[in-house]
């Protein structure tokens, strides 16, 4: 047996997985937790603030006392979207190594994608119509369409939240004429995206992604510390949602104010500002 640690350096947030692997393979999880890093580059000149590099620094500083904490035997630490994105990622990358001796791997969307489907296959097993996973991060949204164990179509596309957000600055709450622009926006972005739902006769959408674990926790609780940390003993791997739940969810964040929804039950602190965006976005792409 073997204790692993993942962390993945997301554009919102760094967010560590430690796991037992069994000689077999068999994985048990053991811990989760999300730190905030809001590492989205400028939309004007694609470059990640300095300031943020230390804020990246810190947030890996609090995953790497957990894990050694914990005893964890082997680290791999993967960069996706904003650092692979920016022009600056790879001085982002450097800077890490000279500080903290840790080596990122930036990963492609397509690898991205690759891990995403492997990591749904392990807790959705039972679909045997064709599903399409969406994993809605700061810097891009991966979709992928599968069909049992096999992997038909992926797509990497720049529409994430924090991307979003610099694209279309909300008003508090977002006004209507916004959402309908950014819906606009949206369909014309994922119009490649839409034809393949409709050309693989997708039956199921899968979320995997903070956002979705967000629209989990207010539909239905699960214990999480309010620093992100998850117990993995009560939170299932899987979790359907209803359309009319999801529809009556939409319509109260929409309508809401960044200080209201900060306070619903379930609502991490640092993704209220980002939530709107990953429910227009996901909206989009049921109405297909």
């Amino acid at each position: 047996m073997k204790r692993v640690a993942i962390i993945d350096c997301g554009t919102n947030t760094f967010n560590l997985l430690v796991a037992d692997v069994s000689e077999e393979g068999d994985t048990t999880v053991i811990f989760k937790n999300k730190v905030p890093v809001k590492l989205a580059p400028s939309t004007t000149t694609n470059l990640i603030g300095k300031n943020r590099f230390a804020r990246g620094v810190d947030a890996l500083h609090v995953h790497l006392n957990n894990v050694t904490n914990m005893g964890v035997e082997i680290v791999r630490v993967f960069a996706t979207s904003a650092i692979r994105k920016s022009d600056n990622g790879q001085e982002f990358v450097d800077f890490v190594k000279a500080n903290l001796g840790l080596q990122i791997e930036t990963i492609s969307g397509d690898e991205e994608a690759d891990l995403i489907f492997k990591g749904v296959q392990a807790s959705v097993s039972h679909l045997t119509e064709p599903f399409a996973i969406m994993d809605i991060g700061g810097g891009s949204v991966e979709f992928i369409i599968g069909s049992g164990t096999k992997k038909l179509w992926q797509k990497s596309v720049d529409v994430g939240v924090s991307r979003l957000k610099g694209q279309f600055p909300p008003e508090d709450p977002m006004a209507e004429g916004t959402v309908l622009e950014l819906k606009k926006y949206i369909d014309v972005e994922l119009l490649e995206v839409y034809n393949k739902l409709k050309e693989h006769h997708v039956a199921h959408l899968i979320g995997a992604s903070g956002s979705f674990d967000t629209i989990q926790q207010i539909v239905a609780p699960q214990s999480s510390a309010a620093d992100g940390a998850v117990d993995t003993q009560q939170q299932p791997k899987c979790q359907e949602i209803s359309r009319p739940a999801f529809e009556e969810l939409r319509d109260r964040l929409l309508s809401s104010t960044l200080a209201q929804r900060v306070e619903i039950r379930g609502m991490l602190p640092m993704r209220a500002d980002m939530i709107n965006y990953a429910m227009v976005l996901f909206d989009c792409v049921l109405l297909q």
